[in-house]
């Protein structure tokens, strides 16, 4: 591809369904770890006494 030139229309659609995908498992990600901690409150809170 030469500079200035945009790819075809199909792998702009590509790359927008690539990135909502990395962004819902970023998210699950996040839900994950949020999830994690709660569970773990407690213990969490004891270890920052420390």
């Amino acid at each position: 591809m030469r500079q200035g030139q945009y790819p075809n229309p199909e792998v702009w659609q590509n790359t927008v369904i690539l990135l909502r995908n990395v962004r819902e498992r970023l998210a699950n990600i996040k839900e994950g770890v949020q999830s994690t901690i709660l569970d773990y409150h407690p213990y969490v809170d004891c270890m920052i006494e420390l």
